[in-house]
C-alpha cells in the first residue's frame, strides 16, 4: 500500500464502490477488547488492491469470549474467511499487568493458567463455528515492567510470564486445525 492518508483511502473506496461490489467477497470478523474500528477502511483498501470485496464485521466490545464460545451475535459462520482477534491483556488480567508485585508464584501460575484456558476456549469456540483463518494479535509486553530492571533478569518476572502466554498463544494457534 503506497502511503495514502485515511481520507485518500476513503475517497478511493467511494470512487470504486461499484467495481468493488463485483469482486469476490472476503469476510473478516473482528473480536476485540480494544477499539480498532479505524482499521476498517485500510483492510477494505488492501482487499481492493488484491481484487477482493472485503467486508468487516466487528463483534461487540469486550465480548470475545461470548462471541467465540457462545456463538453470540451470529458474527462467526461458515462464510467467515478470516478472524482477527485483538485482546489486551490488561483487560483480561489486571493481576498480571497492574498488580504483579503483590502476587506470589502460585498466584502467578494460576493466573497464567486461567488466561491459557481462555485462549483454549476461544480458539475451540471459533473453530466450532467457522473454518476461517485465525489471526490473534499477541499480548503486549509492559513498557515499564513491575520489577523494573530486575524483571528482565528474573525467570519469575512479569516479562517472562507474559512472554510465556505469547508462546502458548503461538503454540495453540499452530495446533488449531486449519481448513483444507
Amino acid at each position: 500500500m503506497d502511503n495514502k492518508s485515511y481520507t485518500q483511502i476513503q475517497e478511493r473506496l467511494n470512487l470504486n464502490k461499484d467495481k468493488i461490489a463485483q469482486l469476490p467477497i472476503l469476510k473478516i470478523a473482528v473480536l476485540r477488547n480494544i477499539m480498532v474500528e479505524p482499521i476498517e477502511p485500510y483492510l477494505q483498501f488492501l482487499g481492493f488492491q488484491l481484487s477482493l470485496n472485503t467486508t468487516i464485521h466487528f463483534g461487540e466490545y469486550d465480548n470475545v469470549y461470548q462471541e467465540a464460545v457462545g456463538g453470540q451475535g451470529g458474527l462467526l459462520d461458515g462464510e467467515t474467511d478470516v478472524i482477527l482477534l485483538f485482546t489486551r491483556l490488561e483487560t483480561l488480567s489486571w493481576a498480571l499487568t497492574r498488580n504483579y508485585v503483590s502476587l506470589n508464584q502460585p498466584a502467578i501460575e494460576q493466573e497464567v493458567e486461567r488466561i491459557q484456558t481462555f485462549i483454549d476456549d476461544v480458539l475451540s469456540g471459533i473453530r466450532r463455528q467457522t473454518k476461517g483463518m485465525i489471526l490473534w494479535h499477541s499480548f503486549e509486553l509492559p513498557v515499564y515492567p513491575a520489577l523494573g530492571i530486575f524483571d528482565y533478569q528474573s525467570a519469575a518476572g512479569q516479562q517472562a510470564a507474559i512472554k510465556s502466554l505469547n508462546d502458548y498463544l503461538r503454540y495453540r494457534l499452530k495446533k488449531t486445525p486449519m481448513p483444507i
